[in-house]
């Protein structure tokens, strides 16, 4: 598939993720480094450590922001002091962008744009699927998350009372952000992912969006690299408990 716009690298991701962060919080609540961005409180607290410099600031500063539980660190740089208080390394994750406006498929699926009565059945489609705990839900996906993290896109699958399959996408800007996707177990190896990704695509397309990209594993990766989407860089993904061990 034909890339035809504009591919985002690195720099362009993280500047479109300190953009996204200083729109969404304000004063003591937006972590705003040379080398870091965050949100420490409100809906969806996290912080993104994108160069050395940062590293032990951020380790310090986060002792007394026991609302956020993860940190992106750049999958080159030490995560010493974060790991010396309390941080957990998760893994890594791969960041992806895809170039808009290309040729994006119609979805084998009727997919539909979810609205703000479908948040219960999405959060708990994602919820059972990813394991989230109940402090991540409370956390990140309130009743009102599309509301308090707007601008905020839901796309999913139904069959009668069921949600089959669901992803999320966020554009304060130019890019947009797509997240959140999960597909019920039993339903999965139908191309539900793959049409819900699609169907998120060209909605952003179709609604301005130059680029999209991602913070996937595994099989998301591959998925999204089937879909056009490159590989521009990775995150090592670090979580702590509800009370941080500052």
């Amino acid at each position: 598939m034909e890339l035809t716009g504009t591919l985002p690298s690195w720099s362009g991701v993280v500047s479109e993720l300190r953009r996204s962060c200083l729109a969404r919080a304000h004063g003591d609540d937006v972590l705003d480094l040379e080398g870091a961005v965050g949100v420490l409180r409100g809906t969806a607290p996290v912080v993104w450590l994108h160069a050395a410099q940062a590293a032990d600031e951020v380790a310090r500063l986060l002792c007394d922001a026991n609302e956020v539980r993860e940190v992106y660190a750049g999958a080159e740089l030490s995560t010493t002091a974060l790991l010396a208080h309390g941080w957990r390394a998760e893994g890594e994750l791969r960041q992806l962008v895809r170039a808009l406006p290309t040729d994006v498929p119609t979805p084998p699926y009727e997919v539909c744009e979810l609205g703000p009565a479908d948040v219960p059945a999405f959060v708990a489609g994602l919820q059972r699927t990813h394991g989230l705990s109940d402090i991540d839900v409370a956390q990140s996906y309130p009743p009102d998350f599309l509301v308090r993290a707007a601008p905020v896109r839901l796309f999913g699958v139904w069959h009668g009372d069921d949600l089959l399959a669901a992803v999320a996408t966020r554009r304060p800007f130019s890019g947009a952000l797509v997240f959140g996707l999960w597909v019920a177990p039993a339903e999965r190896g139908r191309g539900l992912a793959r049409a819900v990704v699609g169907a998120a695509a060209r909605a952003e397309q179709d609604s301005g969006a130059a680029f999209l990209h991602a913070q996937v594993s595994g099989l998301s990766r591959g998925l999204m690299i089937s879909l056009g989407w490159q590989d521009c860089g990775g995150w090592q993904y670090l979580t702590r408990s509800a009370t941080p061990n500052g």
